[in-house]
């Protein structure tokens, strides 16, 4: 307790500013002192999102897409980005090929749709043909009245 010059203690003194009690401040600095070093020394991993092109040097290792009649699985590339080619020359190697699409009567059933194609070419030709000469009919019939 506090005392006066004339030694009267003064509780509301004590009990105001509380100057015999242990203040509690100095352990939260020191705790949360000790809490931010440690953090600084956890591990951190930071995770990005972004958009972009990833590129590589060699087509192996970008995707390709390439629209086919024949689906498979590039196994192997004979030519690389910029070299010239002309028609006939070998591109790639595709392997995982269905024995489906290994029809060997591929070519002749494809003249046969070949030839349907063409008849239905000449059908609606001659639809045409019937057509401007119902026109031609009824142009005379308009002219003669």
């Amino acid at each position: 307790m506090e005392y006066h010059k004339y030694n009267i203690p003064l509780k509301a003194f004590a009990t105001i500013y509380r100057s015999e009690k242990f203040s509690k401040i100095i352990n939260w600095f020191w705790a949360m002192a000790i809490f931010i070093v440690v953090i600084f020394f956890l591990p951190w991993t930071q995770n990005i999102r972004g958009r972009g092109i990833v590129t590589t040097i060699r087509q192996e290792q970008r995707p390709q897409e390439l629209n086919t009649v024949i689906g498979g699985k590039i196994a192997k590339w004979w030519v690389k980005e910029g070299d010239l080619v002309k028609k006939g020359d070998t591109i790639m190697l595709l392997s995982e090929i269905k024995a489906e699409y290994l029809d060997p009567k591929l070519v002749s059933r494809t003249q046969d749709q070949v030839n349907a194609k063409k008849e239905i070419i000449n059908f609606y030709e001659s639809k045409v043909l019937s057509a401007s000469e119902q026109i031609w009919a009824l142009q005379n019939a308009k002219n003669t009245k």
